[in-house]
Order: C-alpha cells, then structure tokens, then sequence
C-alpha cells in the first residue's frame, strides 16, 4: 500500500489538502490524523470495511472496540440510540474536549466498529484539523490511537509515519497534540456514572460536571472490553521497563546494576540520579509527565540501554491517567 503524507497547518488549515484524507474515508480507506490527545487512525465508523482496516493496520483484537469521533455536539445522535437519557445540555458545555461517554448505539454504526456490543464510545476532540475532517468526510469516524497494538500511543508525526507507512492510506501531519494522554472514558449507561478509563479529563471535571462517578478498576482483567484499554496490554515499549518509587530508582541507579537500566524520571529526581536518565519534567507538573509520557517510552526504545524503570507519580488530577499508563506499561521493581 502506498501512503500518502499531507502536511496540514493547524493555524491556518487548508481544507482542499484535507479534502483528499476526507474522500478516502468517505471511499472505506484509513487516515491518520492528529486530535488533542494523541494522534488517531480513523475511517468510517458506519463501514464494517474500513473499520476491519482499522483492526488490520493496527494488529488489534477485533473485540477492542474502536471510539467514534464525532465534528460536534449535536452530531451523537449520528451515532447513538435517542431512546435513552443523554445528558446533552451538559455534553455541549463539555465538548470538544478530551472526554468520551459510553452509549447505546444505533443501526448505522459498525457492530465492526463496537467489537459487536450494543454499546458505543463517542467524542467531539478539540482539534481543528480532527474537526475539520470529520466535517468534510460527512461521517462520524472510528479512531483508535495510531500506535500499533500494545506499543506506546503515538504523539509525534514522525513516529506515525516509522509505525504505519505502508499500512494506512493516508498520514496528515500536524501539530504534537497538546495532553500527550488518551481521552477519559465514562459510561453514561449506568447509575451513577462509570469512570471506564482515567484520561486527560480528570475526575476532579468529571465530578464537578456530573456529580458522582463510580471508578472502575482499570486493572483488573475483564473477558468482555466494553471501551478500550480494558483488557490488553497497552502503552508498552519493546523493552521491559519497570516502576519505583522516587528514592528506591535513586537508590537502583547508585549501583552497579543501575549502569543497565534508563531511568524514566522527572527533574528533582533525575537531580539525584547517577546514570542514563529520560527526564519527563518537573514533578510537581503533572501535566508535562503526561505531555512527555509516551515519548519517553520511545526514546527508552531507541536507548542503548536494555531495560528502563520509571518514577511513580501521585495519583491524583491527571496523575491517575499517568499511573494508569504506567501500571500497564510496567512491573513492580521488586
């Protein structure tokens, strides 16, 4: 397959170059795109053949379903079932934003796309070039992250095009995504609220625009996914890397056994460590942990080290989607 880059300037967006990843959509083919969050791999979420690309592409299990993305508010109910208690007029002060709600879907929608539950997750990301191909390609589009199955989620063009030329037909470059973490996923099915997996909408916002959320353990082993991140590894690098609280990687890294390791940390700590160090920011900045996250497991990769360990970080605001990355990525140091 050949792929096809197209280079789009988010501040000054050129639709007819946007117009041509938004044919190949509407034609069942796969785009990669960027949105707020990380980058996606998208195609029609109404196309049971461009969804099955998807999959392919990707190398995921085709009971992971997909997130549908949808250009705004009004357009969920392109995607999901009116009979059922939507909270709209709170959706539409929320979005576009990094949050995703879990739905009863409707006859349109891929049963590809949902992995065949009745259920779908949906969002309206907060990216004009998303935006804007979502608008032109007149369909709501399915879109994973655009790493390949298991890997770290993909938030830099060029890491697209290393993972997925030859298997997409089309890769738009554009800006780095601004959270660097996948959206927040809630299901809107149950009573009180379900938080599915913790995002770059923190529980703090959920809790302050909803009221209660039940958290879901995100950790424990599910034989059905309803959203994804629920059931398989996720967010990896090809290398082992393991995790440790700031003054035991400090401790590892004053050894001899340190000399094998990279150390994933932020800024204080790293002032402390005696070695190969990945710095991911100022520890007290969650935000920036989270922007840098991904990448570092990348660059861990491209080290000549032969495993990493990473600093663990409180869970609390967008912390608890950093550690959920974590925990999924790594092992427990001893």
């Amino acid at each position: 397959m050949r792929t096809e880059i197209i280079r789009i300037d988010p501040k000054n967006i050129d639709s007819n170059k946007l117009a041509v990843a938004a044919e190949v959509i509407r034609n069942n083919g796969t785009v990669v795109f960027p949105t707020e969050t990380v980058y996606g791999l998208g195609g029609s979420a109404y196309s049971d053949v461009a969804c099955r690309k998807i999959y392919a592409a990707k190398g995921r299990p085709a009971d992971n379903p997909l997130i549908v993305h949808i250009a705004d508010t009004q357009d969920i109910f392109r995607v999901v079932s009116e009979d059922q208690d939507i909270p709209m007029e709170k959706l539409s002060k929320l979005w576009p934003a990094p949050l995703s709600v879990m739905l009863r879907k409707n006859r349109l929608v891929s049963d590809v796309c949902t992995a065949g539950l009745g259920t779908v997750v949906v969002r309206c990301p907060d990216n004009p070039i998303a935006t804007e191909l979502i608008r032109l390609s007149g369909v709501p589009i399915a879109a994973p992250s655009a790493n390949l199955a298991g890997m770290p989620s993909i938030v830099d063009a060029t890491d697209a095009i290393l993972d997925l030329d030859g298997k997409v037909d089309v890769i738009i470059e554009g800006e780095s995504p601004r959270y660097g973490l996948e959206s927040t996923i809630i299901d809107l099915t149950s009573q009180p609220y379900r938080l599915m997996r913790p995002g770059a909408f923190t529980l703090e916002d959920l809790q302050y625009a909803f009221g209660q959320i039940v958290l879901q353990n995100t950790m424990e082993e599910v034989k059905v996914p309803l959203t994804p991140g629920m059931k398989y590894r996720h967010y990896s690098p090809k290398k082992v890397l393991y995790r440790a609280d700031p003054d035991d990687l400090v401790e590892l890294s004053r050894t001899d056994e340190g000399n094998k390791y990279a150390f994933l940390c932020s800024e204080e700590t790293g002032n402390r460590v005696e070695g190969y160090k990945i710095t991911l920011g100022k520890r007290g900045d969650l935000y920036t942990i989270a922007y840098n996250l991904f990448r570092s497991f990348r660059a861990l990769d491209r080290s000549t080290k032969s495993m990493g360990i990473i600093e663990t970080f409180p869970e609390n605001g967008i912390g608890l989607a950093v550690m959920n990355r974590i925990n999924k990525a790594s092992v427990r140091f001893r």
